[in-house]
């Protein structure tokens, strides 16, 4: 998040011996970082209040990172790896999209850097008389941002100074009976360096009990352990005669405490994506028209007020939240908020031109909690106009985006802002 220009530069190389292949591809990350509107230059009183007790405490989300320019060097889309096919070990500072999701994902996404993980994965479908299988378990290690809020509240508690352990895994299965479906779950665990165990369960939380009551009995009470668990179900279905998709990822986190809980609410601490993208053949050779719509909600429902629960991606224990430098690991929009996506381009094999339309709704959960005008959401309506286009070795991507954002910054105001964002990308690839 950040005004003004901002540039990524990124550029590597690749290498394999036998086994080893190594893959060296750093970025780096400078923006000018000008001063804008922030929460705490609007916004005074109760709600300031609740802002930080509720929310500036409970992740590592920063609105504004420093003063003046910003720069890094970061390890970027690197790693190295022992691939014995199907399955491949490795070290990695890579980027990971896991689900079906195609602007958010719940789980896993690329919003924040790539962090530091190790990584047993499948490079291709192991094939079975069942089916297909693939997957990947990672444990890796996230950072904080180092920044603290450039205006200090006094609710606001200084995080801890530790890193955070995340152990995650995905599972994807194509049955064998039923042509383009494909069905997976993901499972993610964090906590603090310090909170940490030295039992494998403690390494390896993923292969605890989904139920907490089966897992306090073979680990004890999951709620002392001090870390916080995220899981998903997805499912994506191809149909390649159609051209056409849907998919959709259901996620919790909070698990429930047995089967029956479950089964009474099922939609207890629940998020989810559901969409869909469709090609239609024009007359011309490899020319199509592409429509895609994307709903993703992340705001709490109703249980919330008589049992408790933490937003996504943010957690009264583990301070720094589901984060990564600062910037979310799973969907982008944030937590408590939802999002609905409709776009329509022209498709020719890499040539593409297009629209997309967004609606964003900024943290619920925080708005219900702590605005006194409850029709006073935070909402951003967007338009885009994109294209991208190759020639040779030469990719050139553009998007012209323009949003108008309604009760910016949960303003108890009516304040309304405009804003232009206009990204240019250049690709080119050695053969």
């Amino acid at each position: 998040p950040s005004k003004g220009y901002q540039t990524l530069i990124s550029g590597g190389v690749f290498a394999k011996f036998g086994a080893l292949s190594i893959q060296l591809m750093p970025e780096i990350v400078f923006a000018q970082n000008s001063s804008y509107t922030s929460f705490s230059s609007i916004n005074t009183g109760s709600i300031s209040d609740k802002y930080y007790g509720s929310f500036v405490n409970k992740i590592d989300m920063p609105e504004k990172f420093g003063d003046g320019v910003y720069g890094k060097v970061l390890a970027g889309q690197s790693s190295a790896r022992l691939t014995f096919n199907p399955i491949s070990i490795g070290i990695s500072t890579e980027n990971l999209w896991w689900g079906p999701g195609m602007k958010n994902s719940i789980i896993m996404s690329n919003t924040a850097p790539g962090f530091k993980h190790i990584t047993i994965n499948t490079t291709r479908p192991i094939k079975s008389f069942l089916g297909s299988f693939e997957g990947q378990l990672i444990a890796g290690r996230l950072n904080a941002s180092g920044y603290t809020p450039s205006a200090i509240n006094k609710q606001y508690i200084p995080k801890p100074n530790d890193w955070r352990y995340i152990n995650a895994a995905i599972f994807t299965y194509q049955p064998k009976w039923f042509s383009g479906l494909f069905l997976g779950f993901s499972r993610s665990f964090y906590l603090y360096h310090k909170d940490m165990g030295g039992k494998l369960s403690d390494y390896l939380p993923i292969v605890t009990p989904f139920e907490k009551k089966n897992a306090d009995a073979s680990t004890g009470s999951e709620d002392s352990k001090k870390r916080d668990q995220l899981s998903s179900l997805f499912a994506r279905w191809i149909f390649p005669k159609a051209h056409a998709e849907m998919y959709f990822e259901f996620g919790r986190n909070d698990h429930s405490y047995d089967l029956r809980d479950f089964v009474l609410l099922p939609e207890h601490s629940r998020a989810y994506i559901l969409g869909f993208r469709k090609l239609t053949k024009l007359k011309e050779p490899d020319q199509f028209i592409q429509v895609g719509f994307e709903a993703t909600q992340l705001e709490l429902n109703g249980t919330n007020n008589y049992r408790p629960v933490e937003s996504w991606y943010s957690h009264y224990q583990v301070r720094d939240g589901y984060t990564n430098n600062g910037q979310l690991i799973g969907a982008g929009i944030g937590p408590g908020s939802n999002m609905q996506s409709l776009d329509c381009s022209w498709v020719n094999q890499a040539k593409i031109i297009g629209l997309q339309f967004d609606r964003i709704v900024h943290n619920n959960d925080f708005h219900y909690y702590a605005n006194p005008n409850l029709k006073n959401n935070w909402v951003d309506l967007g338009i885009s106009a994109f294209t991208q286009w190759n020639y040779k070795n030469l990719l050139i991507k553009g998007t012209f985006k323009y949003i108008n954002s309604f009760n910016y910054q949960h303003s108890t105001t009516s304040l309304n802002e405009s804003n232009l964002s206009i990204k240019l990308g250049i690709i080119y690839g050695f053969n």
